[in-house]
């Protein structure tokens, strides 16, 4: 995927979305510089977690210093320092579908939803929030040398669509289990911050796939259609047939989705 200038022209002042970047961790901290880098304005971040050292090589906005300090307020004050035309919030919070309802309330204009955390059950409850509530979303994980990003918004497929249900928590695999190459969650972090300033420049990202495996440097792109059997969006998808592959191949179901 290649970015043009529209892509990267900074958004109109008065048409600025918020983002609002749920988790602050390996994703979440190279999610919030792209998202600077590329013009955005308005900035809200929300982690209920502490900066731990063990983290450090890929939670790239935190120090030593910084251990037992709220993420989220460690890294909106690390961005609002960085640059100071952006307005970025701190909350030190779990994200659940009540926050997202009172943020809803409580906001003007657009916003897109970055989840970044490493929780396959966060993703598939914040999927459904954001399809309920439409709002857009883009959901990152990264695992390994691997990782994926999938951009949804209001009609477009859905994280069910691809991944019907989180995994059970004994087959779930976690960062701490397999571990996490630092680049690689850098990599996956800047794609998901490019599809959300996409999402908001109205480009062709929204329920788009992409796959990334670094060590081989190969890449997937799947646009799955709709799907009228989804728990989530099916409700809402009047005649939607099922998915069909971008290209000849089914459209993979994967039974346990990166954290």
């Amino acid at each position: 995927m290649h970015a043009t200038s529209a892509d990267t022209a900074p958004p109109e002042a008065d048409q600025a979305p918020t983002f609002l970047v749920v988790g602050a961790g390996g994703l979440g901290c190279p999610v919030l510089m792209a998202l600077v880098a590329g013009g955005a304005r308005k900035l809200v971040v929300a982690d209920p977690d502490t900066v731990e050292t063990s983290n450090l090589q890929r939670q790239v906005l935190f120090q030593h210093a910084d251990r037992g300090r709220p993420k989220a307020r460690v890294a909106a004050q690390r961005i609002g320092h960085a640059d100071p035309r952006v307005n970025v919030r701190a909350e030190v919070a779990h994200v659940d579908l009540a926050f997202l309802r009172a943020w809803r309330s409580h906001t003007a204009g657009n916003t897109v939803v970055l989840e970044c955390t490493d929780s396959p059950a966060l993703k598939f409850a914040l999927n459904d929030a954001c399809v309920d509530m439409g709002l857009s979303l883009v959901i990152g994980g990264v695992l390994g040398w691997s990782g994926q990003v999938m951009a949804i918004t209001p009609g477009s497929a859905c994280f069910r669509c691809v991944f019907e249900a989180p995994p059970p928590p004994e087959l779930s695999p976690t960062c701490a289990s397999f571990g996490v190459i630092g680049a690689a969650a850098g990599t996956i972090g800047f794609l998901m911050a490019l599809f959300a300033l996409r999402i908001h420049r109205h480009r062709r990202v929204a329920g788009r796939l992409q796959t990334i495996d670094l060590r081989s440097g190969r890449c997937a792109n799947l646009a799955p259609r709709p799907r009228s059997s989804c728990p989530a969006c099916g409700r809402r998808s009047h005649g939607a047939r099922e998915p069909k592959p971008s290209s000849p191949g089914p459209v993979p179901r994967a039974k346990v989705p990166p954290p």
